[in-house]
């Protein structure tokens, strides 16, 4: 099978549990696949992944050009991977138009437009509800995209319910895929309280609930520094903006440090990881790190959400207001058998994430596909139907509009530059 995976942006495993994710997904379809090839429009950073190190084709794309096209036609894949709805918008009516037999999976990452509403709700100091996300422009985008899919993966077990049960998208156009453990981060020997010091706070700066839960962590840390004036908490991050510097206060233990070369080490020293999430979707990759090294995790009923355990079981704790968390915070820091209580459940709590399960499920969910043929699997969802005879024209449209455009400017540029040399 030749599969094409179409990131948002060129995956950073080290700069985001996203980029884990992405190149999880990666090591999956390579597993079963002749040629797998990772192409994204995005530019490459620093950080990206040596893709071919890896032993996996690469691609870059244009954005609203026919060069992908006659890319893909060449390829010819039987399953394009789409990174996000976003993405999906963008290239998905090629793929239909140029390899219409192709599985397309949508994998959504977390529901971007769940996380954006939340955040909205938040700034706003409204009440989140559900219904809300019907007056969401980037709800109804994403919602689209999924019913255009022949299957979406949904990392979170809330997210599959609420598009299942509350929106109906056909359960068998769903596959649910949380973060795959491999078995070597099973097996890691957490270090002992004894060898570990102050708390840690991590995550991508770029990604809104992230900097908000620094802004919390800034509030919220002056009262656990008046119950303990040594207390430490060190904040990593990717993409350390200006602003997260005028928070740094290492004089009141509140250290901003900025990217972490090896973020499961910086963890894996600290007593505690917080993360006093106020809004977000999917799942939280700082949290199933903790775990992976044995750091118990204090965070909020938002960080926890779809986490597969039961909150009881939570290898950490998780709270409700202010009070408790730094209550929490404070315990773990000082008391030694409540970290150890509370450690213990770290490979209960990983064991759910373990990776050959999942990959299991999901072949088995595309074999299915390919059984039954995918036309008659396409017949299951007549909303998605309707979008793709409909929906994808709109993009189609636009995007070969903003081509036109494009290549029309570059004539009339070479025109009048021809015209200036002749003068």
């Amino acid at each position: 099978m030749r599969v094409l995976m179409i990131g948002y942006v060129w995956p950073e495993p080290t700069s985001s549990a996203a980029g884990r994710h992405f190149m999880s997904l990666a090591k999956l379809f390579a597993a079963k696949a002749s040629r797998l090839c990772i192409a994204s429009a995005a530019e490459r950073t620093e950080y990206s992944e040596n893709i071919s190190e890896l032993g996996y084709e690469s691609q870059q794309l244009e954005l609203n050009s026919a060069s992908f096209d006659e890319f893909v036609s060449q390829f010819a894949p039987q399953l394009v991977v789409f990174d996000r709805f976003m993405t999906e918008e963008q290239f998905g009516w090629r793929v239909s138009q140029y390899c219409p037999n192709a599985i397309k999976v949508l994998d959504t990452e977390d529901l971007q437009s769940l996380r954006e509403e939340r955040r909205r709700c938040v700034m706003a100091e409204e009440e989140f509800r559900v219904e809300r996300l019907l007056n969401a422009e980037k709800f109804k985008r994403e919602l689209a995209a999924i019913h255009r899919s022949d299957l979406s993966l949904i990392i979170s077990p809330h997210e599959h319910q609420l598009l299942v049960n509350t929106f109906k998208v056909p359960s068998s156009h769903l596959a649910l895929l949380p973060f795959l453990i491999e078995a070597e981060e099973l097996e890691v020997a957490p270090k002992p309280y004894t060898e570990r010091e102050g708390a840690v706070a991590i995550g991508n700066f770029r990604h809104a609930p992230n900097w908000d839960s620094v802004r919390e962590l800034y509030r919220l840390w002056p009262r656990v520094r008046e119950q303990l004036p040594a207390a430490t908490l060190s904040i990593y991050g990717a993409y350390l903006p200006p602003k997260a510097m005028q928070l740094n206060q290492p004089k009141q233990g509140f250290t901003i440090k900025g990217r972490a070369d090896d973020a499961l080490s910086v963890i894996s020293r600290a007593k505690v990881l917080l993360a006093p999430l106020r809004f977000g979707a999917g799942l939280k990759g700082k949290l199933l790190e903790a775990a992976i090294v044995g750091t118990p995790s204090v965070t909020t009923n938002i960080g926890a959400e779809g986490m597969l355990m039961e909150l009881d079981q939570w290898p950490g704790v998780v709270v409700s207001d202010d009070e408790s968390f730094v209550a929490a915070t404070i315990r773990l820091l000082c008391d030694d058998e409540y970290f150890n209580e509370r450690q213990r459940h770290t490979k209960p709590f990983l064991s759910q994430f373990a990776a050959q399960k999942w990959m299991d499920n999901l072949t088995d969910r595309l074999t299915n596909i390919l059984e039954i043929g995918i036309e008659t699997h396409r017949q299951g969802n007549l909303t998605g139907l309707l979008m793709n005879y409909h929906g994808a024209k709109s993009y189609q449209f636009m995007s070969q509009w903003i081509q036109v455009k494009t290549e029309f400017s570059a004539f009339r540029n070479a025109v009048d530059e021809r015209n200036n040399n002749n003068e």
